[in-house]
């Protein structure tokens, strides 16, 4: 009788240490859902873009509405990495969706080639 009890303790216990690390650890997706709450200014622009291209291919319409506010307050901001991160998420995004053209046109535009052409001086 004490044999079975302390077998099946230790079967308990074992299973707690195999399943509860998955339960009690959040996703790359809760985690940054939960700091985006409290961000704002080039922290709340980059939390997006890394939102959106973590959840690109299992809930696109998401990541291309993440992208969108991201490019917006990254333009706002005049935050340019932000700005070409997320014109690349969504032309990503575009891209699953199977929006080729659209997804082109993010790729394309010129803020997302990540420099830009000035006059040269006189």
């Amino acid at each position: 009788m004490k044999s079975f009890r302390t077998h099946l303790i230790c079967s308990l216990i074992g299973c707690l240490l195999i399943f509860l690390p998955g339960l009690c650890t959040a996703t790359e997706k809760e985690e940054l859902e939960d700091r985006l709450v409290f961000a704002s200014g080039e922290e709340r622009v980059d939390l997006l873009n890394k939102l959106a291209y973590e959840i690109k291919e299992n809930e696109t319409q998401q990541s291309v509405a993440h992208s969108t506010e991201a490019l917006q307050l990254a333009r706002e901001l005049e935050y340019e990495q932000g700005e070409v991160t997320a014109l690349n998420n969504l032309g990503i995004g575009y891209y699953f969706l199977a929006d080729y053209a659209r997804a082109l046109n993010y790729y394309t535009e010129p803020s997302g080639w990540g420099t830009r052409i000035e006059a040269p001086p006189r």
